[in-house]
């Protein structure tokens, strides 16, 4: 909640700052291991299901430190279920605070980008030697976080999330 106040008063202040700005946008730079679908079903429904982003925040603790009972239960597959979880928790957080936006006197659009895969100066070797489909280059990722700011909200609706330029599922 303290986040997501913060977020939008900056978005607020910045619009302020400018007598010419129309729009402010906050990306959310995501990745396809936060899809609900990578996460346990349990986790997954509360995500979903979430509705105040002070709760998002607060209980999101209690899937990263399971109790003993849960110890046996993955958060999510693969071999980070801690980012997978936070990705999918911010993707949500990116539509709660989607929501609370009209309560500004300035435009504000929210998204969330997954750049999908590409390479970097901070790729491992073992990264490397994965195949992933497809490369790209850390430019063609970043443009695709450029074009959800210059976009105009009809390609880029708020509260919503893009790969590759097109909307996808989270």
């Amino acid at each position: 909640m303290l986040l997501s106040a913060r977020l939008l008063a900056a978005a607020d202040e910045f619009a302020s700052m400018s007598t010419t700005l129309e729009e402010v946008v906050i990306v959310n730079i995501s990745s396809g291991d936060g899809e609900l679908a990578f996460l346990d079903s349990d986790v997954a429904r509360w995500v979903q299901s979430t509705d105040s982003l002070h709760r998002l925040q607060t209980d999101m603790a209690s899937w990263l430190l399971p109790t003993t009972q849960q110890a046996h239960r993955e958060t999510a597959v693969g071999a980070t279920p801690a980012y997978s979880l936070s990705k999918a928790v911010l993707n949500r957080f990116t539509q709660l605070l989607s929501e609370q936006r009209h309560a500004l006197p300035v435009a504000v659009r929210v998204v969330s980008v997954c750049p999908g895969n590409f390479l970097s100066p901070l790729t491992t070797d073992e990264e490397r030697l994965q195949r992933f489909d497809p490369v790209r280059t850390v430019h063609e990722a970043a443009s695709d976080v450029v074009s959800a700011i210059q976009n105009d909200q009809n390609r880029y609706i708020s509260g919503g999330f893009f790969r590759y330029g097109r909307a996808i599922r989270f």
